[in-house]
C-alpha cells in the first residue's frame, strides 16, 4: 500500500463520485425516480467505471490477469462498500430533512467513509490474488 496508489485511488474515487452523483441527480430530478432506486442504479454504474479505471491506473501492475475473475472479486468486495455506503446515505436522508434536500452531502459523507474501507479491502484482497488464467 503506497501513498501514490492511495492518491490514485482517491482520484478514481472522485471520478466515481462524480459519475454516481450525476446519475443520481439526473434520475431523481429529471426522471423522477425514487431516491433509493436511483441510488442503486447510480452506484452500479459508478462501480463499473471505477473498476475499469482502477485496474488500468491505480493497480496497473496487475494487467496480465483474468479480467472476469478480477471483476467478480471486485464486485464481491464492492458489495460491502455498497452496503456501507448505501446504509449511511439512506440513514442520513431518512433522519435529516436537510440531507434529503441536498443529496450531494450525504452522498459525499457515505462515499468518503466507504472509500477508505474499499481501498484497504481491495488492496489486501483483490489486487493480491493471482488471477492469471
Amino acid at each position: 500500500m503506497t501513498l501514490k496508489q492511495f492518491i490514485k485511488f482517491g482520484i478514481v474515487g472522485t471520478i466515481g463520485f462524480i459519475v454516481d452523483a450525476s446519475i443520481l441527480l439526473i434520475l431523481v430530478h429529471i426522471f423522477y425516480f425514487e431516491i433509493s432506486i436511483a441510488r442503486f442504479f447510480s452506484f452500479l454504474i459508478a462501480v463499473f467505471v471505477t473498476w475499469l479505471i482502477n485496474r488500468n491506473f491505480t493497480f496497473s501492475d496487475n494487467k496480465n490477469i483474468d479480467k472476469k475473475k478480477e471483476y467478480f472479486y471486485y464486485l464481491v468486495i464492492q458489495f460491502f462498500g455498497v452496503l456501507l455506503n448505501y446504509l449511511i446515505f439512506i440513514s442520513l436522508i431518512n433522519q435529516y430533512t436537510f440531507f434529503r434536500e441536498h443529496l450531494i452531502l450525504p452522498l459525499a459523507i457515505a462515499s468518503i467513509i466507504a472509500m477508505f474501507s474499499n481501498y484497504l479491502i481491495l488492496k489486501k484482497v483483490v489486487y493480491k490474488i493471482d488471477f492469471r488464467s
